[in-house]
This record gives C-alpha cells, structure tokens and sequence, in this order.
C-alpha cells in the first residue's frame, strides 16, 4: 500500500506562538501528565521543541480520532546533540492523564554511527521497546512517517522520503500483546527540549485512505449493465 494516503495537515504559517495551537488544530496540552512534558511551539513558519521545561516536547492533533493511521513531517532542521530525538505519535488513547496509551516512531541521533529508528508502546505512562526498524542517517530536508493497522496483530511501519520517493524503514514490527492498543486514537509529534534548534515543517496524517479495488462490486454491477 502506498504512504502516505493523506494530505498535508498543517505547514506551521503563521505568527511564533508557544503553545503550538494553531486556531484549536492542536489541543493545547502535552500528552502526557507525570512527567509534565513541554509542548512543541511555532517559530518562523516552522514547529520546534520548548526552550524550557522537561526534556520532551509533544503537541496532538485532537479533531478527530482513528484506528489505522499514518503521520509524517518534513525534519527541516536537524538536531546536532548526541542522543538528541524526534517523534511521531498514534492510536493516542486518554490523552494527558496517567492512563495515556499510544504508539511512538522515534529516531535517534547517534553522532559516532548511524542514527537508530525504534518503536515503542506507551502503557499508562510506562513505555516497552517493541523492536526497531534499523539504523539510518537523516538529512535535513528529508520526510519521515509513521503508520499503524490492524487489531491483532497491531503492525507498525516507517518511512522515509529522500526527497524523490517514499520507502518503507526495515520491516514490520508487531504488536500482539495483551496491552497492544486496538481502539481508534489521535495523531501527533515531538521532538527532545534539550535542543531547540531542531525544527519541522509540512506535518501530514489522518484516517489511512484505501483506494477501490479494480473490479469492485460497484464496478462489477456497471459492466454487467445491459
């Protein structure tokens, strides 16, 4: 299936605000509570992380909901800090209380080597390394992607844009667990506070959208008219 299937969400125009908000686009609180992570901010046309607080800043999407789900961003900026790392958000459940679920892309810098691509799941708070999609250096510029389907197994792709096509990050990884997250849920993304010059840009996501398949019912009842 091609990714992404959804158009671009926001491109971040507008006057700097902090929070990142938008007009009520994004719901003004971080997604979770304990930790009282920061929110991410708009700074010239672009969404970056806090310049102070804890270490992550996170912002969601909260106008709708939905089960297979994709995210993605152009990483405009680059972070330059040793373990410094970006996120995508899905399936956010119960967002900014201690019962918060949801599915995390998170890319790593890694400053001596390749820079890694892992997942997680978030279970009221406490977070499990489901596996990792492998080690590969972003450039700036480039698009990343997040995308999550199915019930059981709950399968979590990445993607990556190289600035002509879109190509899947290693392989599946899937989540059959008893606290896999199989409800629909919100979309959103972050980035690590500790080094605010990294910026993103152009965020795109929703409902995965499924093309109709040639020779459908639909199809089918045309052809056989008269």
């Amino acid at each position: 299936m091609a990714f992404p299937t959804t158009p671009v969400i926001t491109n971040f125009t507008g006057a700097d605000e902090a929070p990142l908000v938008e007009g009520g686009l994004f719901a003004g609180q971080p997604i979770r509570t304990t930790i009282n992570p920061s929110q991410m901010r708009r700074v010239g046309n672009q969404a970056a992380p806090a310049t102070s607080g804890f270490s992550t800043s996170e912002s969601y999407i909260d106008d709708f909901t939905a089960m297979d789900t994709e995210v993605y961003g152009t990483v405009a900026t680059l972070p330059t800090n040793n373990t410094d790392w970006i996120n995508l958000f899905a399936r956010i459940q119960n967002p900014h209380t201690t019962s918060v679920d949801f599915y995390q892309f998170e890319w790593v810098l890694n400053t001596s080597g390749l820079d890694s691509w892992d997942c997680y799941r978030c279970t009221n708070e406490a977070f499990t390394l489901l596996g990792t999609w492998g080690t590969r250096d972003l450039v700036a510029g480039e698009k990343v992607g997040f995308e999550v389907t199915g019930s059981n197994p709950v399968v979590l792709r990445a993607f990556v844009y190289n600035g002509s096509s879109w190509s899947q990050v290693g392989s599946d990884i899937n989540d059959s667990s008893a606290n896999r997250i199989d409800s629909a849920g919100y979309i959103g993304f972050g980035a690590m506070r500790n080094n605010s010059v990294m910026r993103w840009d152009d965020l795109g996501g929703g409902e995965i959208v499924i093309p109709p398949v040639a020779g459908s019912y639909k199809n089918l009842l045309t052809l056989g008219a008269g």
